[in-house]
Order: structure tokens, then sequence, then C-alpha cells
């Protein structure tokens, strides 16, 4: 199999000379000029990394075609081995390509791992990127770049990225397919917004996108993509502070507060190999704010939506602007069709719902006029069901010190904001899930949770056969919830919901009086 390699610079001009005049003499002298190269193709034994070549190696190499001189550089330019602008290629003038950015103003076509330097819209039949399978890297996205993929596909080999943005570069339409993650967007230059548009992300080994945000003043905007069979989760966040005051008193986000902004009604993420969308990780290094806005999420393999954080964070002191965003998630979910997934539709695990504020509108809540039904069971809705509708493990990511110290007035008061619940004597901090604050108010949005198979039919019924479950989470504390003003299969409230002994859930009141009554849906 061909090598491919890329050869980025040399050590001195004379090199040039030098590597022809070497193919001749046979022997070589131990002080034999070297050049760096670095390896377009990812294996195991090279992964990116730059080399140190004899220029016997490179003159074979270039003889044969296998390595390529960047455009702008030649064999003989001064080289480093580092690779500060993070395009996967030693030194800071990588290969690269875009329409008016070669000699003269000329359009340069853009192959596969080089970065793309100018606004470009990809030309099937110029840019060989669109017409070759790629072994590696697809297609970097230079800083303040858009790149219009058009109706063209990126094709990889289940290796590299199809597309890395890193630096507030933008692409729109086109297919990425086959590579082994999708789409990477990270911020090597913080303050800058990442945007991908109208794309269809499918096929890819691993993760359709991942988002890796590390500053507060970074931000990521996924808007109409289609993202489907690919092998792991659709789209995996690990990190996006945002503004990132999770657990302040009374604070709500706009729209682009968030780290993280998924939205547009063709969003559809479907048919993946385990979470439709996954928010935060065991592992994660930084704080997630994320705001879903609309969209499809189905059949996939795992949960319809994963919630999670990183683990042995201690609620209420961990968390906020002030603890440097340690590894906190806090979504935002409004407008989201979750179904016939194979876990449960959504799944929430200690972390935190972030009240929404569209303009001057304070919805006050988080997690509004969603529709989640027929998730984890066969057809039909007697089937066997192994999970709920909706399944929260654990605690909150708030101290109970947020809502600590209040009368019920006040508690009441504060609930808005705060996700305060007055038990009948104390005021506790709670999963605040209601679909409104009042079912008669102009900002009313009652979640949609139906077609599951109740606690009392006779075929498969379990603790888990219900709309949604509470249960026990890690260090034994459980999960307390305030669910009110939504809409579900019955209007009974122990058909609809259930809970583990260390857990409690308030849903007695629903929107409309008597539930919606859908006995089997699938809309």
């Amino acid at each position: 199999m061909k090598i491919d390699v890329v050869l980025t610079l040399a050590a001195t001009a004379a090199l040039v000379a030098g590597m022809s005049q070497a193919t001749t003499q046979g022997a070589r002298p131990p002080s034999e000029p070297q050049v760096l190269l670095c390896y377009a193709k990812k294996t195991a034994a090279t992964a990116g990394t730059a080399k140190l070549f004899k220029t016997s190696a490179v003159d074979r190499n270039l003889d044969k075609g296998n390595c390529r001189v960047p455009d702008g550089s030649e064999a003989g330019d001064a080289c480093t081995r580092t690779d500060p602008d993070g395009d996967d290629v030693c030194g800071t003038d990588g290969m690269t390509c875009g329409d008016g950015h070669g000699p003269g103003g000329i359009d340069n076509p853009c192959a596969c791992g080089d970065t793309v330097a100018t606004d470009t819209t990809l030309d099937a039949g110029f840019d060989p990127v669109a017409g070759s399978a790629c072994t590696g890297n697809g297609l970097i996205v230079g800083a303040g770049v858009r790149l219009d993929l058009g109706t063209t596909t990126l094709t990889g080999s289940d290796n590299g990225n199809g597309l890395r943005i890193a630096q507030g570069g933008e692409a729109i339409g086109g297919t990425v397919a086959g590579f082994g993650t999708g789409i990477r967007i990270v911020d090597t230059t913080p303050g800058t917004t990442s945007r991908v548009a109208n794309t269809i992300v499918e096929g890819n080994a691993n993760d359709g996108v991942v988002v890796d945000l590390a500053d507060a003043t970074s931000r990521a905007h996924l808007e109409n993509l289609v993202v489907r069979g690919n092998g792991d989760d659709g789209i995996h966040a690990l990190g996006g502070p945002g503004i990132s005051n999770l657990d302040v008193s009374g604070d709500t986000f706009t729209p682009d507060g968030y780290g993280l902004v998924i939205s547009g009604t063709d969003t559809q993420v479907a048919n993946n190999g385990a979470h439709g969308l996954h928010f935060g990780d065991p592992a994660q290094a930084r704080d997630l704010a994320v705001f879903v806005d609309l969209g499809e999420i189905q059949g996939n393999l795992g949960s319809g939506v994963r919630v999670e954080q990183k683990t042995g964070l201690v609620a209420g002191a961990d968390c906020g602007a002030s603890a440097n965003w340690p590894g906190c998630t806090g979504v935002t979910l409004h407008g989201l069709t979750v179904h016939d997934n194979g876990a449960a539709g959504v799944s929430f695990t200690t972390s935190f719902l972030i009240p929404m504020r569209i303009g001057e509108t304070e919805y006050g809540l988080g997690f509004l006029s969603n529709k989640v039904f027929h998730n984890a069971m066969g057809p039909g809705c007697s089937a066997v069901q192994t999970q709920p509708q909706i399944l929260v493990t654990g605690p909150v990511g708030l101290g109970q010190a947020t809502c600590a110290g209040f009368d019920e007035t006040a508690c009441e008061a504060d609930a808005i904001d705060r996700h305060c619940f007055w038990t009948g004597s104390t005021c506790v901090v709670i999963w605040d899930l209601r679909g409104a604050r009042d079912c008669n108010d102009n900002t009313a949005q009652p979640n949609q949770i139906h077609s599951y198979n109740t606690n009392t039919d006779p075929v498969g019924s379990s603790e888990l056969s219900v709309g949604m479950y509470a249960r026990v989470g890690d260090g034994g504390l459980g999960a307390d919830i305030w669910a009110d003003n939504n809409s579900w299969r019955t209007g009974d409230e122990a058909q609809n919901v259930d809970q583990d002994a260390s857990s409690f859930i308030d849903a007695d009141t629903v929107c409309p009086a008597g539930g919606i009554l859908l006995q089997c849906s699938s809309q």
C-alpha cells in the first residue's frame, strides 16, 4: 500500500540540490541531512506525528509521487517540528487550499487533509477531496472561513475527522460520511463561534458530531443537521461552558449564552449506534451548557437524549462560575420529538436544567414542549417496556443551599428560576420537569409523554413500564422530581410515574385535566 506523506519543510536551501545528488552517491555519510515530514495517513505507528527522514528517502518518495510540497513552500525552507495552528500538519503553513488561494488569485483545489484557507465552495469536478475516499482526515476549516459543500460528499475510510472546525469556521450543506468522526468542533481560538448547517453526517465509525469547547467565550451552533447511522453517538458534546453560571440564583440564559446551540425544524438524529444526543461525560474536563430547540430524535440504540456530568462532583459546591468549570452539565430542552429509541427517551443523571428565556420572555423552566413516546419497547403499547420514557437518576446538580431557609411563600416564588419545591414543611431543591408554571399561563408549553405500557397493564408490566421513573444515583441519593402540568397517557398519576424508595415524584396535576389519553401513537 502506498504511504501517503506530506513533505512540509526542510532544513536549508542547500538541501534541494543535495537531494538529487544523494540518489547517485550510494553510501551515506553519518551526517546526512534530514527533512521533516508529517504523515497524512493516520496509522498506529505514526498517528499524524512529525518525523525526520533521510534526504534519500524523501527523494525516493517524491519520485514515486507519495509526498507533496505544500503550496507556497519548497524543499529547503525553514521548518519547525511543532504544530502551533493545530491543523495536524507540522508548522503553521501546512497544505492549504481554497477559492482564490492559489498564485495570482486562482482557485487552489482541496485534497484530503488540507486546511481550507479562504471562503470556498467545493466542486466535485475540481476538488480531489470530493472525488476520493480519504485515508485520514477530510478537511480542516480555517479561522473564520466559510466552506460550502453544496451537494458534494466527503468520504472517509473509518479514520480521522471528516471536518475539523477549530477557529470559528463554518460548514454548510453536503454530506460527511465514512470517517472515524464525522465533524469535530473545538476551540483553539477562544471567543469564536463555529457553525455547521444543513449537513448530512452519516455512517461514520464513531460519533457523528463531537463538540468540545474549553473557553466560556466560545460557541458552537448546529442547525438543521441530519445525523444518522453513525457507530456511536449521533451528537456528543463534552465541553462548552457558555456563560456557565449554572448554579447561580435566578440565573437564566438567552440563546447566545450557551456554549452549544442545536436548532432547526429539520434537525434529525436517527439510527445511531449509541445515544442520539449525548451531553456530558463521566470524565468531562469542563462545564457544558446546551440549548436544544426543535428536532426529531428517533431509532437510536441507546437513549434518545442522554444528559450527565463528571462523576464525583459535589452538588452546589463544585458547579458554577466560581469553580472554574470543573465538568458540570446544564441543558435546556425545548420542542423535541423523541420516540422509538432503544433505551429511555430522555435520561438524566445528576446535572441540571437551565430555565429557558427567549427575548424578554422568561419561561422559568428548562424542559418544555417536548414529545416523548414509545421508547424502549416493541411494536404496540402492550409490548414489554424495558425503560421508562423519561428516566432520572440521582439528585439534581444544585446544592440544597439554593433553596434552604425559605418559607412556603418564598419557596414557591423562587421555584420559577431556582427549582425549589415546598414539601409541606421544607423548601428543597428538585428536578423541575414541569411543562408549565400554570396550565392557563400564556407561556405554558406542557410536555407530552405517552404511548407507553403502564404499570397496571397485564403484559410486560414492571416498575419501569411508566412515563417517568426516579431512582437513586451515585452516593445513595435519590431523585426528587416536580413534573406537574404535563400531558400523559392517562390521567392517573400512579400509572404515569413511579420511583424507588429513595426518590419522589409529584405529577398529580396534568395539562389538560385527565391527560392526553393517547393510548398508542407514532406521532
